[in-house]
This record gives C-alpha cells, sequence and structure tokens, in this order.
C-alpha cells in the first residue's frame, strides 16, 4: 500500500531531475517552450480523443460491432493527452507511443490476455416469431 503512495513522489522526482538536466542542455527558454508545446498538444489530444472515440464507439454500435477497441483507443488518446499536460519529458515519453495505433493494438492485445479476457464469436440465429397465448384457465392465486 504504502508503494503506492511513494510512487507519484519518486515519479515527480524523477520529472524534477530531467527537467533540470534537459534545462542545462538546451537553456532554460528552450526547455519551457517545449514543456508548455507539450501542454498545449495534450489539451488537444484530449479534445479530439474523447470526442473522436464516442463518435467511432456510436459508429461500432450502430454497424452492431461491440465498442470495444473504439473505446480503447479513446482511452489511450484521453491518457496520452492527459501525460503530455503533465509538465515534463519522462510523461510525455510515455504519452507519445499511445498515439501510434500498432502500439494501441499491441496494449489492448496484452491487457486482454493479462486480464484473462476472451474473444468469441457470437452467433446469431435469425427468424420470425409470433406470440402464442395460453388460453386455459389458471386457478387463482
Amino acid at each position: 500500500m504504502r508503494i503506492f503512495l511513494l510512487f507519484p513522489a519518486l515519479f515527480a522526482l524523477l520529472e524534477l531531475v530531467v527537467l533540470i538536466e534537459v534545462g542545462e542542455a538546451i537553456g532554460t527558454l528552450a526547455t519551457i517552450v517545449l514543456v508548455v508545446a507539450g501542454a498545449v498538444c495534450g489539451a488537444a489530444f484530449l479534445k479530439r480523443g474523447g470526442i473522436g472515440a464516442l463518435r467511432r464507439a456510436q459508429a461500432s454500435v450502430a454497424a452492431g460491432e461491440t465498442p470495444t477497441g473504439a473505446l480503447f483507443d479513446g482511452a489511450c488518446h484521453v491518457l496520452a493527452g492527459l501525460l503530455f499536460i503533465l509538465p515534463g519529458f519522462v510523461s510525455d515519453a510515455l504519452a507519445l507511443p499511445l498515439l501510434f495505433p500498432p502500439v494501441r493494438r499491441w496494449l489492448l492485445a496484452w491487457l486482454g490476455r493479462r486480464l484473462g479476457v476472451r474473444h468469441r464469436e457470437v452467433q446469431i440465429i435469425e427468424g420470425e416469431w409470433h406470440e402464442v397465448r395460453d388460453e386455459t384457465t389458471r386457478l387463482p392465486r
């Protein structure tokens, strides 16, 4: 339990160390410009990813498919946007792979195997039906 409390502090410390190192290498102004540009891109990914995912999920449902892929893509876009908004280069490095579809497909397959999700074919049997009314009298309750 304590490791979960320690992780955000260690991550922030790592981000700070990397920011200082990059600032020394390329200069303070360039570092600030890159961090602000990352935050602006993150906001754009959040907006585009969330709305686009909803549209793709609606299209999947309308086509009679499960929207798993579309929802996972949207979640990856939103997560990438949030990671880009965080100031630092480590979070940006974690966000960048989430923008590429092959990485998202691999991640979805890996999570499916890890969580034990099985994909199965849905068999649809089409036919007609009609209602048959039971006209027999029933005993009162």
